[in-house]
């Protein structure tokens, strides 16, 4: 089998980072003790590896946002090079 490439990089390479929890399926397996349903399409958030979005937003000098009408949504794609 081939290994999947996205452009000069394999995907064993490559760690998509998402916005809050991931919200594919209506209700987790995890919280039946079961496996992922899908692990494939699975994109885990900064947060859950650590990352203080907040402080991350402020280094990069970034407007950061959570009002009534205004949300800032923050993934990251980080590769292993």
């Amino acid at each position: 089998m081939e290994e999947m490439q996205i452009g000069r990089y394999s995907i064993e390479e490559i760690l998509p980072l998402g916005a809050g929890p991931f919200t594919y399926c209506e209700e987790c397996a995890f919280h039946n003790g079961e496996e992922c349903r899908f692990p494939d399409r699975a994109v885990a958030s900064l947060e859950s590896h650590g990352i203080d979005v907040g402080a991350l937003m402020n280094l990069c000098d970034m407007p950061y946002k959570f009002e009534k009408h205004s949300v800032t949504l923050v993934g990251a794609v980080l590769f292993n090079t």
